[in-house]
């Protein structure tokens, strides 16, 4: 199955879920935004199953100064 994240085609398992590819992406314990299909997706929904073709943007935040 592909989806797209951050503009780059991935293979996914059938029933992968958002919490699984972090995880498989290293971002696991990560502070991120998902955006996902174009809204941002809340961590409570990340359990849910990914859908064939979905658009996916991970972002990170930096601190600076």
């Amino acid at each position: 199955m592909e989806i797209y994240l951050n503009g780059e085609r991935e293979q996914v398992n059938p029933g992968e879920t958002v919490r699984e590819l972090l995880s498989r992406k290293g971002l696991g314990n990560a502070r991120v935004v998902l955006v996902y299909n174009g809204r941002v997706l809340p961590e409570e929904e990340w359990e849910e199953p990914l859908a064939e073709e979905a658009e996916i943007e991970v972002l990170s935040f930096v601190g600076g100064g």
